[in-house]
């Protein structure tokens, strides 16, 4: 049996995005006020006023957000169309990754790209993806050549 050791965490170290100020601060209040750490976190969260972790949402009419759900329904229904294409055998994986300028194909995860293949499921399409080093999150704009060339290789 593996002995398992125990990781030990620092407990000024509440959050990883903070700079190091702020953690000498945290652990110089921590140690003095130890019951009061939850306060002292807020107060430098405060002091900091990071605008940076947030991001303002558009505000949207609602002719614009109709108009973009629609949008986002028809990418689906496209997206699904090739799906089926390819699952039948209609269209190569190879004229899929040539169209890297439409979007609907761009936008496309590779895992999905390739689970849509015939006989290739979600275990096989994650075993191709680990032997090519191509992340599982990774859409068919962000391949390399090189990873777009293997792919093609492997599975022709």
């Amino acid at each position: 049996m593996e002995d398992h050791k125990k990781t030990i965490v620092d407990p000024y170290r509440c959050d990883k995005k903070w700079k190091t100020a702020d953690y000498l601060v945290i652990k110089f209040f921590s140690r003095l006020f130890l019951s009061n750490i939850i306060c002292i976190i807020t107060w430098v969260k405060q002091l900091r006023n990071d605008k940076e972790d947030v991001m303002a949402l558009p505000k949207l009419s609602d002719a614009d957000r109709k108009a973009a759900l629609k949008k986002a329904v028809e990418v689906r229904r496209k997206r699904a169309e090739l799906k089926a294409k390819l699952k039948k055998g209609q269209v190569s994986l190879t004229d899929v990754l040539n169209k890297t300028g439409d979007p609907v194909v761009a936008r496309m995860k590779v895992s999905s790209l390739l689970e849509s293949l015939p006989g290739i499921g979600k275990a096989r399409s994650r075993r191709l993806m680990d032997e090519l080093d191509i992340d599982a999150s990774r859409r068919v704009q962000g391949l390399g050549s090189k990873q777009r060339e293997r792919l093609v290789n492997k599975l022709a």
